[in-house]
C-alpha cells in the first residue's frame, strides 16, 4: 500500500469518524480538536506542520493517534481540510487537501518508484516533485532526519506549503532555513527505521 493510500485511508477513517452517518445532506461540520501534545514530545525525528490552519483549512489529523500506533519507518501524518470522495475513483477513497507526511529519513517507505522527475530549492533543501503515470503525486523534502512529503491538487499548492512548512517542536519557524539532510546510520538508523532499512 503507497503512503498515499495508506494516508488517504486515515483520511477517510477520520472523515468518516467526523461525519459519523446521515441522509446526505451536507452540514457544516465544525473544526476538530488538536491533541499536538505526542508530536511535541515525539524526539526521534523533527515533525513538519502548518499550524492550526491553511489558507482557511483547519487541521483534520494531528498526528496523534498514528503516534500511538508508531513503528519504525513509518510517517507521522498533518492533515488540513475535509476529505472529498473522489468521483472518478471506486471504493470511495478520499484524499484532504492537503497532506504532510512526515517520515524518517531512512524509512523503506521512500524508496522505489516513484521517482523525483525534477528537483527544486526550497528554503535551502532540494525537494523532489514526483508523478505516478504522469499524473502528479506529491513532493518529497529532505530535512534533517525527516522527509516530508506534500501532497496537495498541483505542484504549484505542494511547494507553496514547504515554503510554510514549520517544525512543531519550534525549532524551525516559518521563515526559517530547512536543516540539510542527515545521514543516519548504525544505532540510529535502526531505532528510526528498523533492521532491515
Amino acid at each position: 500500500m503507497t503512503p498515499r493510500a495508506i494516508a488517504s485511508c486515515l483520511g477517510a477513517f477520520f472523515c468518516l469518524l467526523i461525519l459519523g452517518c446521515g441522509d446526505g445532506q451536507a452540514e457544516r461540520i465544525p473544526s476538530p480538536t488538536h491533541d499536538l501534545g505526542p508530536a511535541k514530545r515525539f524526539k526521534d525525528f523533527s515533525l513538519y506542520y502548518l499550524g492550526p490552519a491553511y489558507r482557511g483549512l483547519p487541521m483534520t489529523t494531528d498526528g496523534a493517534v498514528a503516534l500511538r500506533e508508531y513503528a519504525p519507518g513509518l510517517f507521522i501524518p498533518f492533515t488540513y481540510g475535509q476529505c472529498t470522495p473522489d468521483p472518478g475513483e471506486d471504493g470511495g477513497s478520499c484524499h484532504p487537501p492537503v497532506e504532510i507526511l512526515n517520515y524518517p529519513a531512512c524509512s523503506p517507505r521512500l524508496k522505489g518508484p516513484p521517482f523525483a522527475t525534477r528537483l527544486v530549492q526550497i528554503r535551502g533543501v532540494k525537494a523532489g516533485i514526483f508523478y505516478d503515470a504522469s499524473v502528479f503525486s506529491g513532493i518529497r523534502v529532505a530535512t534533517g532526519r525527516t522527509v516530508v512529503v506534500i501532497h496537495a491538487a498541483t505542484p504549484a499548492r505542494a511547494l507553496a506549503i514547504a515554503r510554510r512548512l514549520r517544525s512543531i517542536d519550534g525549532r524551525v519557524s516559518t521563515n526559517a532555513r530547512l536543516p540539510g539532510p542527515e545521514k543516519l546510520a548504525g544505532s540510529t538508523r535502526v531505532r528510526l527505521c528498523g533492521s532491515g532499512a
